[in-house]
C-alpha cells in the first residue's frame, strides 16, 4: 500500500482544522506539519485530528536555521513540541550559506550534532533537507554534514528538485544517500 503524505505548509493561511479532513478524503494517509501549524496546536487538537480523520501526523517541517542567533533553543523546542503532539520526525534545514568557510560548516556541525543528541533523548528523528541559499545545497555538502553525523536519529529528507538546481543529478544524489533516507518530498518546483 502506499502512503501519501502532504505537506500542511502550503495551507498555512488556513486553520489546520479547515482542510485535514479533505486531505484524508483525497487519499492522503499521513501529514507533515509546517511550523504554522504545530507552533500554537494544542496536543488535544491533534489527537482529535487523528481520531476522525486517521491520519497519521508523521513528521514536522521547520525553517529555523540552526546557526541563527537563537536557531539551537528554538530547533530543541520544535522537539519539545514533536514530542508532546506525538509526531516522531522532524524536518530541519542546515543552516548557512552555500558560500561558508570552514569554520563556519565547523559550527553548523556542531550545533547539528546537539539538536540530534537532543531528538536522541526524546525518541525522536531529525531529517536534513538540502536547499537552495543554505549549506546543504548540493549533494557534496549534504554528504559532508551526514557523515559528520553518524547518529541513527539523523537522516535525510530527499527532494530531487533542489539537487538538480544545485546542478547535481538527482538520481546520483538519491543513490549516494540512500542509506540516510528517510522522506522524499516532490514539488513543482516553485
Amino acid at each position: 500500500m502506499r502512503t501519501y503524505c502532504a505537506s500542511t505548509l502550503p495551507f498555512s493561511t488556513f486553520p489546520l482544522t479547515a482542510f485535514v479532513g479533505e486531505l484524508s478524503e483525497g487519499g492522503v494517509s499521513a501529514i507533515e506539519l509546517a511550523q504554522p501549524h504545530f507552533s500554537d496546536v494544542e496536543a488535544e487538537t491533534i489527537d482529535a485530528l487523528r481520531e476522525e480523520t486517521g491520519l497519521n501526523f508523521k513528521s514536522m517541517l521547520s525553517t529555523v536555521r540552526v546557526d541563527a542567533p537563537d536557531g539551537l533553543e528554538a530547533l530543541i523546542s520544535i522537539l519539545d513540541t514533536a514530542q508532546r503532539l506525538s509526531v516522531p520526525i522532524v524536518s530541519i534545514a542546515s543552516g548557512g550559506n552555500e558560500d561558508a568557510t570552514a569554520r563556519e560548516i565547523g559550527t553548523i556541525i556542531e550545533h547539528l550534532k546537539t539538536v540530534t543528541a537532543e531528538a536522541e533523548t526524546r525518541n525522536l528523528t531529525l531529517v536534513l533537507y538540502a536547499h537552495e541559499g543554505s549549506l546543504a545545497y548540493n549533494l557534496e555538502r549534504t554528504q559532508q554534514l551526514l557523515n559528520a553525523i553518524p547518529s541513527e536519529n539523523f537522516g535525510f529528507y530527499y527532494s530531487p528538485y533542489h539537487f538538480h538546481r544545485a546542478g547535481d543529478d538527482p538520481v546520483v544524489s538519491l543513490r549516494t544517500l540512500s542509506e540516510r533516507l528517510v522522506s522524499v518530498y516532490f514539488n513543482c518546483g516553485v
